[in-house]
């Protein structure tokens, strides 16, 4: 059996795309802000004690600039991977959002529309379900932090909670916020009581039963997980929801 580990999710931090409503998808143009670049050094500072040896990036610019202070706080070294890339939005990548969503012919809101050259929510949640299936199997029980896009972290949390494609919640993750979740394959699950009055904790395993704080539950085998925070590094720069699109 795989160790349990604590999974630390990471949004990238602000871009002027971000600030613009500009959808960048996998467009590799972006640099942080000033205040992106403040989000970073604040997750930074948040991971600092966290005793994580590993730090996932994405490989677009706007990730590893939020993954850099984050491994230095730590000192370990960014290790970049595509599978953590934002969806890939095609032709309508570097496009303003409010232009791709009165586009014709788009579905964005249908989990298996692809928009002309880039991806569906299904291809990014079967991307993504095989890299966290790989760094469960290769766990030691040492925390991870995952530097990664709004979507794709949000597809990530449905993964994790056994959501398939066409059932991943939303969840509108802020720039520079950090998503912690207790990880492991298993057989069962045990969800802890939050410790901090920031942390709102929700625990799911598979198949998709509701784990109350607490309690034993979730009979079953499966995926095991414990929601132990969501803590906003530097709350600027957050966007309002329009079908995955920002």
């Amino acid at each position: 059996m795989t160790e349990a580990f604590d999974l630390h999710l990471v949004r990238h931090g602000q871009t002027l795309q971000n600030l613009e409503r500009v959808a960048l998808g996998q467009l590799d143009v972006a640099r942080l802000t000033p205040a992106g670049a403040g989000q970073a050094a604040a997750a930074a500072r948040l991971l600092a004690g966290s005793g994580a040896r590993s730090v996932y990036s994405s490989d677009l610019r706007r990730a590893v600039g939020t993954a850099g202070p984050i491994a230095a706080a730590l000192g370990v070294p960014v290790i970049v991977e595509a599978a953590l890339r934002e969806r890939a939005l095609g032709a309508f990548d570097g496009r303003p959002s409010a232009e791709i969503l009165t586009a014709p012919g788009t579905a964005l809101a249908d989990p298996r529309y692809r928009p002309p050259g880039g991806e569906s929510v299904a291809e990014v949640h079967e991307r993504v379900a095989g890299f966290l299936a790989g760094l469960a199997a290769d766990a030691d029980g040492s925390p991870v932090v995952l530097v990664t896009h709004g979507d794709t972290a949000r597809i990530a949390l449905g993964v994790i909670g056994g959501h398939g494609p066409d059932a991943v919640p939303w969840r509108d993750l802020a720039p520079g916020e950090v998503v912690t979740v207790r990880y492991a394959a298993a057989i069962g699950c045990q969800v802890e009581p939050a410790t901090s009055g920031s942390e709102r904790p929700l625990g799911l395993c598979l198949p998709r039963r509701l784990c109350l704080p607490g309690r034993n539950a979730c009979r079953g085998r499966g995926l095991a997980f414990r929601a132990a925070g969501s803590r906003s590094a530097v709350e600027s720069g957050s966007s309002r929801p329009e079908s995955g699109i920002r």
